[in-house]
Formats: structure tokens, sequence, C-alpha cells
């Protein structure tokens, strides 16, 4: 996260899918996720970064550092369990294009930057399809997409083809590709857009970014327990997240009951 970038050297705007998802549920949990940077990479998160490594590279392409850096001290027989895996789902979706993609793409008021991690022919329940392709890997996939219900959940799956298709003219579908990699179970889901979302979502971007209002949206849902059972994790660094997840009190004894 500290690589990237949120604003260019004139101020303008750059957004990116997962920290712009953060504005949706409350413009000043965005404002805080381009100012402060609270990622700490846990080992499911260093696993599934190496099974996309060994799904997307050719192993004599690896990039040795980063490669050797997030195996770490990893055992072999657990590094052979994610090569094992990786290629599972390589001879389930038999990728062929693109790994990788660097998109940026600006549209005026505002720039959208990320990387595709495929684009190019897959199979997609047993057809073969272009698209642009992202790799999700998870210990429980009913838990992980049960939650996902909204718009901004899936604003990957309309950023990515919006900048492809400002970028080529090509109108791709996004398909996730997901691996519980667990109970070894595979998942697709397809979102399909048109030029239509894209000029609605740039309309929407164009205001965002026009605007720049970071309003704090504080509520129960949003600060103290939200759909991932957790409090916002930059409640510390909100005011009136804090004062609603910690509020002073003054209490009359005499008022308590047993």
């Amino acid at each position: 996260m500290s690589d990237r970038r949120y604003q260019d050297e004139n101020g303008k705007l750059i957004f990116h899918a997962s920290n712009l998802q953060n504005y949706f549920e409350c413009p000043k949990k965005y404002e805080l996720s381009t100012k402060i940077d609270l990622f700490e990479m846990t080992d499911a998160q260093r696993d599934g970064l190496l099974y996309e490594m060994y799904l997307f590279f050719n192993l004599e392409k690896y990039d040795d550092v980063m490669v050797k850096k997030l195996e770490g001290r990893k055992k072999s027989d657990t590094l052979d369990e994610i090569r094992a895996k990786a290629q599972s789902m390589s001879d389930y979706a038999q990728f062929d294009g693109q790994s990788f993609v660097p998109l940026s793409v600006d549209f005026g008021s505002f720039i959208i930057e990320g990387e595709a991690d495929f684009i190019g022919n897959c199979q997609y329940r047993g057809k073969t399809i272009r698209c642009i392709a992202d790799a999700k890997t998870t210990s429980d996939v009913y838990k992980l997409w049960l939650s996902k219900k909204t718009a901004y959940d899936y604003l990957q799956s309309v950023l990515y083809p919006m900048a492809w298709w400002k970028m080529t003219g090509e109108v791709l579908p996004f398909v996730y590709y997901i691996h519980d990699l667990k109970q070894d179970i595979k998942k697709t889901v397809l979102v399909k857009t048109t030029e239509q979302d894209f000029i609605d979502m740039e309309k929407r971007l164009t205001a965002i970014a026009t605007e720049k209002s970071w309003e704090a949206k504080s509520c129960y849902e949003n600060c103290i327990y939200n759909r991932y059972r957790t409090s916002c994790k930059y409640i510390a660094y909100c005011q009136q997240g804090a004062e609603l997840y910690a509020p002073d009190e003054e209490i009359t004894y005499g008022s308590l009951i047993f």
C-alpha cells in the first residue's frame, strides 16, 4: 500500500478499487485510508500472494526477491501445497493471456489506477471467454462471499473493465476465480458490465473528485459493529467514531438497579 499514489502532482485524485470502497461506507474512512497506512500482511494474505504468483507467472519469470520474501521460512511442504493448488486452478481456468497488467487512465477529473491479475482467454463454465480475471483465495468461500451484496463490494469488477475500455475501446466481463484453500473448492463469479455502467460510474466519481467532501458517516453499523463483526479500523483516528465508540458518561449511582 505504501507505494500507492492517491493524488497526482496537481492534486488530482487517484482512485484504487480497494480504498475507494471505503468512500461508499463512509467518506471519512476513505480520506483516512489515503493518509494512514494500517496495512499489515497476514500469513493468509502472504499465502494468497504466493498463490497468485505461482498461478500467473511462468516459473522461470519469477521475481526471485519478491518470491523469496513471501516464502520466508515456510516449510517446503507448505509451499508445495500452495503450488499444487495454484496449478489446479490453472488447469481449471486455463488462463491464456497477459498477467499482472497495469491500468492507469486519466478521466479528466480523476485518475483510475490498478493492476489486473489477468486479461485474456480462459475457461468459464465449460466455454472459452475473453475477460479480465482476478484470483481470490480464502479459507471460507461461503462466509467471504455471503457478505458481498452491494455495488461497492464489486467496484473492482467495474473500475478495471472501465479503465480497459478507455485504454482500448474493448468491453470485457470481469470474472472472480475464487479458491477455498481449506476445502479445496473453486467458485467463479462473472460480472457483466456495459458502456452505460462506465458512463454512470464516471459521473459518480467525477462528483466525488469535484466535491472532495469527507464527512464522517458515523453510526453503529459503520463504526462499532460492521458486517465483518469488527469496529472500523480507523476509529482511533476519527473523532466522531471515537465518540460513538467510547462516549463520556455521567451516572447517578442512586438511579442504578441491582
